[in-house]
């Protein structure tokens, strides 16, 4: 996780999920009731259609108990985001240095779902992360270039104005031209936009992410 999605991304979305459920500490103690948020759980994902938010969130209620138990103490809002961590990750990761981008859009997609278990555009992003892979892509390449260039590099590329609605891999591409063009100094002659057969539909690797 590099400096600015932790400052920008992670944590303000971890703020928010731990307003949203009590989980935060208050005179040294944790102010939520975890026994009560557990019974909610439970009862909410009886159902065979129920939100996955509920059996996130029961996971991350095991995974922090767990973590305090180690240390032989009560859970802390520290324990409950390394336990989100955890969830995110299937259990491979607890704290948030070593997180890469898919890693960082995931543990986020949960804190937004934690807080509204039955927003349909959270669910979406949980069941299918590529979903918020591609949304990050996009929010990161808006801020590398202007829509004008964007729309123009997608039309003489691949046919279309409507670049974010491309493959991702094909707006991979956009954004190592974009990043190209900023690296290398200005010169009399224009870069062709013309997308190499090669290049398209290459799979992306873990530089090619946002941040």
């Amino acid at each position: 996780m590099t400096e600015k999605q932790r400052k920008f991304f992670y944590f303000p979305a971890w703020n928010r999920c731990a307003r949203i459920c009590d989980w935060v500490m208050v005179r040294g103690r944790l102010l939520a009731d975890l026994r009560k948020q557990r019974e909610e759980l439970v009862e909410r994902a009886r159902p065979s259609l129920a939100s996955p938010a509920w059996k996130a969130g029961l996971q991350v209620l095991d995974y922090a108990e767990q973590l305090a138990r180690q240390e032989h103490r009560s859970v802390t809002a520290a324990d409950l985001r390394h336990a989100c961590n955890l969830v995110a990750t299937g259990g491979r990761k607890s704290g948030s240095d070593g997180l890469t981008n898919h890693e960082v859009n995931r543990v986020v997609t949960l804190f937004d779902l934690l807080q509204d278990g039955e927003n349909m555009d959270c669910v979406m992003k949980w069941d299918h992360p590529e979903i918020a892979d591609k949304e990050a892509l996009v929010k990161y390449l808006r801020k590398m270039a202007g829509e004008t260039t964007l729309c123009a590099i997608s039309r003489n590329a691949f046919g279309t104005i409507f670049w974010e609605d491309l493959e991702t891999q094909k707006i991979i591409w956009i954004l190592k031209l974009v990043k190209g063009r900023k690296a290398q100094p200005r010169s009399g002659a224009p870069e062709p936009d013309m997308a190499p057969a090669e290049a398209v539909g290459t799979a992306a690797t873990e530089g090619d992410e946002p941040f």
